[in-house]
């Protein structure tokens, strides 16, 4: 106890101090010299970089223990629960959306009908069937993301038989009956989109099992792919979307316009094209890269980028062909950085960009209603540019959905947990009516 009370000179004290901001600084530029493809420090450096991921992986773990939720978010606007509308006319459409059911204590897929905010269907994903039958080797496979607090069964696509395909973001593509059996199920890191072509075949993102630009050069990096998958689970095609920029002659887009990062591409979306037109085929693919802030016109039959552009929007997510001559991009419009607690919004709001290629113009139909609404979902989120001109939105970091006009909000849909906080959703897509099954819906 003695020890306690001895007086410590101030030089000790300053000379501790300065030797703790000295081991910072270097020990951040060991760190930083690894992460930009330094080789120099040989395994300090690889247990250098470890060190620093050492933080989150605790952070993660107490999540898990504490069951922190991050599916759940605070409700902002506590009026607006549940189908909100602001018109007379209601919509005879319906919801396929993913949110977090706390009667399951897990996530659920819905089909909600659009006039009156019922439940016509739910689909449970079986997660501990899943978990138990996933033995992912891929080095971006993180476990945690079968956990019940942060499965997401993201992106459903609901087929007429009642059964639908998702994944559970970053980990494995299944499909379920509506009954909430396992059809099947593929092991793998699968992320973002849930598309159908016209034969009947999904694309979706996935992630292959080694880096593409050589880790003696950048480190580890994800190797984004396109994947083909067969209604029945079968993989058809995984191609590398850096190989496919390399092939076409697209080299300084992929190494050239940053410092080589981990998740160089973040490969969101890919759309097929359902028909022909003047400017693309049936079977293209309209693909975008977040981290590029680039979407392109790919042909898996020739192997050939045939349209890229980058910007006007920032960090995009959601392309999608409008008619023959349109494409739409919901532009999350961000600034992705680590300084001042990380990405921010550009322009204070979303935006959706309509290409013409016709005449290579952009408008910004939506950019009222998005401002007046306070639309910014700084990641994720989707927009699809309806018939009629309206258009339905996603706003998924703050769950919240709309069927908007360029001048107005027509309704609005949260899921409540309870009296103050609602489920984020995940990928939703509008549906029409399209027979009179109970399935029957189509979302084109």
């Amino acid at each position: 106890m003695a020890l306690l009370h001895k007086k410590v000179a101030v030089r000790w004290v300053l000379v501790l101090i300065w030797l703790g901001v000295l081991i910072t600084v270097v020990f951040g530029a060991f760190v930083r010299h690894q992460l930009m493809g330094g080789k120099k420090l040989g395994v300090v450096g690889v247990w250098a970089v470890k060190v620093a991921s050492y933080p989150k992986q605790v952070k993660d773990a107490f999540e898990d223990i504490l069951g922190f939720n991050q599916q759940i978010l605070p409700n902002k606007n506590t009026a607006i629960k549940g189908l909100v509308y602001f018109t007379n006319q209601k919509d005879t459409a319906a919801l396929l959306t993913t949110v977090y059911n706390p009667q399951y204590s897990q996530t659920a897929v819905q089909l909600i009908n659009l006039n009156n905010g019922s439940i016509i269907h739910e689909w449970i994903p079986p997660l501990k069937t899943i978990r138990s039958a996933t033995h992912n080797q891929n080095p971006f496979f993180q476990s945690s993301v079968l956990n019940a607090v942060r499965a997401r069964a993201l992106h459903p696509l609901l087929l007429s038989d009642g059964s639908i395909i998702a994944k559970f973001n970053e980990g494995p593509l299944f499909r379920l009956d509506s009954n909430n059996h396992l059809m099947w199920m593929i092991d793998g890191v699968f992320h973002h989109s849930t598309e159908i072509d016209a034969d009947g075949n999904i694309w979706t993102p996935t992630v292959l099992d080694t880096s593409f630009i050589p880790e003696s050069l950048a480190n580890k990096n994800r190797n984004d792919a396109i994947a083909c998958i067969s209604p029945q689970g079968k993989v058809l095609l995984k191609e590398s979307v850096a190989q496919i920029l390399m092939d076409n002659g697209y080299k300084a887009l992929l190494l050239g316009t940053s410092e080589i990062e981990e998740d160089p591409l973040h490969l969101n979306e890919i759309k097929p094209a359902l028909y022909s037109s003047k400017y693309w085929q049936k079977g293209d693919l309209l693909i975008s890269l977040r981290h590029k802030s680039t979407v392109f016109l790919y042909r898996p039959s020739t192997h050939k980028i045939i349209w890229l552009k980058t910007g006007p929007w920032l960090n995009q997510h959601c392309p999608d062909f409008v008619d023959s001559t349109h494409i739409s991009v919901f532009g999350n419009n961000i600034i992705r950085t680590f300084a001042l607690g990380g990405d921010k919004l550009f322009k204070k709001n979303n935006e959706v960009y309509l290409y013409n290629f016709a005449n290579d113009s952009i408008t910004k139909p939506f950019s009222k209603v998005f401002s007046e609404k306070s639309i910014g979902t700084l990641t994720e989120g989707r927009a699809k540019i309806l018939p009629n001109g309206t258009a339905f939105v996603e706003e998924t970091n703050f769950g919240r959905a709309f069927r908007v006009s360029p001048t107005n909000v027509l309704w609005e849909f949260k899921y409540p947990i309870d009296d103050t906080h609602i489920s984020m959703l995940s990928w939703g897509r509008y549906l029409f009516k399209k027979g009179e099954g109970k399935y029957n819906y189509c979302e084109n």
